[in-house]
């Protein structure tokens, strides 16, 4: 053992000994020892974690009471520091109860950070719980347990890094829902938590990018439809669960960042495939309606690509057999379920950009002076005479002007071109400068 972190450690014990604990003694001699620890693999930490056990408790007190927001970053690094996926399973639920409960009530946005990252970073990005399965089973349950109390921080939390590092904790939940690790929970519960996930999941579409939390979510989403069409016995019920949360994340599909939206036709085709054509039907139509509205070759291509292999997974021998197929059938898909939504849109009032005559949002050429509509980049609408127009200065895509702000405030990058935008690059441009 290293003779420095065994003497600091010592140390420390003597300092709790002695009720001196919070002195910035103490929290010198934590932050040594974490700073010791941070470079060991789990399995060498260990040792020195189990001679720590009688500081844990105290760490853990300290960690509701201290005043003072860096002593509680330094309490919450030096549990980041030690393998708690090692300890004894009363330990691990104790010490993640806390930091849920940290992440609850602290109203310091570097602590809330701190114990997201622990949480995800530490935990499951790492994959040390995964690597040890009786330590996932008790995190898992843990994340069950504790559902309600993180849905409410989800939901109150403005920090969109910490929003979608519990959305993919929760993701990894809907996993594992309807395992034989839950057969205890009754099946209701769990299905009503699947139903709140489901919703979830798809709202963080709309959240800042957070890059390994992101593909962590969309990687996962096959495994949870494979747990559902395995798992759950009941076929209407089946029917439901597949059904409502495929509809969601379809429609969430726009709202993604456009880097991450190609990743996400990927992974709409591994669902198709393996849910078969009973339930792959909305993904063709989704697929079709972007085949109509996308102006991304590459992303034409990979729809082109997907399509044709469902065509000869489903028996239709080639894609433009399929499309024969199902466009008649998305058309009375439309009439149904968007029917409503297009007629709003249609009552929106638009006019040509260049000359101010009136226009159907689905025109493409004024009918008064030849011209093409102009439309934003962003949400595809025509932009009207009056609207304030901003374009990339690196490939002049354009688009309504706070879309635009708003978009690159978001995503740091042109909606078309994808290369770093600061606001200052969006150039206000006016009708004589347009092209």
């Amino acid at each position: 053992m290293s003779s420095k972190l065994k003497a600091k450690s010592k140390e420390l014990l003597k300092l709790i000994k002695k009720e001196t604990k919070s002195s910035p003694l103490f929290y010198t001699l934590l932050e040594d020892i974490t700073f010791e620890l941070k470079p060991l693999i789990p399995k060498v930490a260990l040792p020195y974690t189990k001679k720590l056990a009688p500081a844990i408790p105290v760490i853990l007190e300290l960690l509701v009471k201290e005043p003072n927001e860096n002593y509680r970053l330094s309490l919450l690094a030096f549990f980041r520091a030690i393998p708690l996926e090692y300890l004894a399973p009363e330990l691990f639920t104790t010490i993640l109860k806390a930091i849920i409960e940290a992440l609850h009530w602290d109203g310091n946005q570097e602590v809330k950070e701190e114990a997201s990252k622990i949480l995800f970073d530490h935990l499951v990005l790492t994959r040390e719980v995964q690597e040890n399965p009786q330590r996932a089973i008790v995190f898992y349950q843990l994340l069950f347990e504790e559902f309600s109390s993180l849905e409410e921080i989800l939901q109150e939390e403005v920090n969109g890094r910490i929003k979608i590092r519990l959305t993919a904790l929760f993701t990894l939940l809907a996993r594992n829902l309807f395992s034989s690790s839950f057969q205890e929970i009754p099946f209701k519960s769990r299905v009503a938590i699947f139903r709140r996930i489901s919703v979830l999941i798809p709202e963080s579409y709309q959240l800042p990018i957070l890059d390994y939390a992101r593909k962590m979510i969309i990687n996962s989403l096959p495994a949870i439809f494979q747990s559902l069409l395995e798992l759950i016995p009941e076929e209407e019920l089946r029917f439901d669960l597949i059904d409502s949360f495929l509809s969601r994340l379809l429609d969430a599909h726009d709202s993604l960042p456009i880097i991450y939206q190609e990743m996400h036709l990927s992974v709409l085709y591994k669902i198709a495939s393996l849910l078969g054509e009973q339930y792959a039907s909305k993904v063709i139509f989704k697929y079709l309606q972007l085949l109509e509205t996308c102006q991304r070759t590459s992303q034409v291509k990979i729809i082109e690509n997907f399509l044709a292999k469902l065509a000869r997974e489903f028996n239709y021998g080639y894609r433009n057999k399929l499309i024969a197929y199902y466009q008649p059938l998305l058309k009375k898909y439309k009439e149904q379920k968007e029917g409503a939504v297009l007629s709003f849109k249609k009552t929106i009032p638009r006019n040509c950009y260049w000359c101010g005559t009136p226009v159907e949002t689905q025109a493409t050429v004024c009918p008064s002076c030849g011209k093409e509509l102009l439309r934003c980049v962003i949400c595809k609408l025509p932009i009207s005479f009056e609207d304030d127009v901003g374009a990339c200065s690196f490939c002049e895509a354009k688009g309504h002007l706070t879309h635009f702000e708003e978009w690159v405030k978001s995503q740091g990058k042109c909606p078309s071109c994808l290369r770093d935008l600061p606001l200052e690059g969006i150039v206000q441009i006016s009708k004589n400068s347009s092209k």
